[in-house]
């Protein structure tokens, strides 16, 4: 949450991905204009910040390494979805009257065109993952005796696989930060400052 930390970050990806998250409830009803799919899920989401508190977001990042992880990534799904049910929270969708959107925000960036093809793999691991969990969150409803929908999820950034490729066998992008605030999101480089006193890390911030 912001009131955790400023920025979270992942890096040293090769063929390793990196998924951000980031979610807030929008309790400003009709200034959500989300666009939905035949099947309910939403595949466009702009929307106003009018509604939306800073102690209703939540920003969640994992460094992908391979293949299986369909489990730990619902986890963290299904965490922010449940993080703004919780009664304690001021701005929680329980306390603005069961009213509002979770709009979820998805960031994926990682692998390269490598010669065996793990990259790919990934990617596709990861991609079909995040559909099926669009689909049965994106079909859930807070209140048993409403129907609607109340959670948006969105894919914002794809940077994977060939097109995170540098056309020469490398990966232009292996780090990822996000601005825990805004849920903006940009290249990262995290290096060990070996010139302080105290253990600490610089960030270097790269454009996208």
């Amino acid at each position: 949450t912001p009131q955790q930390a400023d920025i979270v970050v992942s890096d040293d990806a090769t063929t390793c991905h990196i998924v951000a998250l980031w979610s807030r409830l929008n309790w400003g009803g009709n200034k959500h204009s989300g666009k939905r799919d035949h099947d309910g899920v939403c595949v466009k989401n702009i929307c106003s910040s009018a509604g939306v508190s800073t102690s209703s977001i939540l920003a969640t990042m994992a460094h992908i390494d391979g293949t299986g992880y369909d489990a730990c990534l619902r986890e963290a799904v299904k965490e922010h979805f449940f993080y703004h049910l919780k009664p304690d929270e001021p701005n929680s969708w329980t306390h603005r009257g069961n009213h509002g959107t979770i709009e979820m925000s998805i960031h994926l960036m990682g692998g390269f065109n490598d010669e065996d093809g793990s990259s790919i793999e990934i990617t596709d691991d990861v991609l079909r993952t995040l559909s099926a969990l669009a689909d049965e969150f994106g079909h859930l409803s807070l209140n048993e005796n409403d129907g609607t929908t109340r959670i948006c999820m969105t894919l914002e950034t794809c940077a994977v696989s060939s097109a995170n490729d540098n056309g020469s066998g490398c990966p232009i992008g292996r780090g990822l930060a996000m601005e825990v605030s805004a849920g903006t999101v940009f290249l990262a480089e995290v290096e060990d400052d070996s010139n302080r006193a105290m253990s600490s890390s610089v960030l270097t911030k790269f454009p996208f």
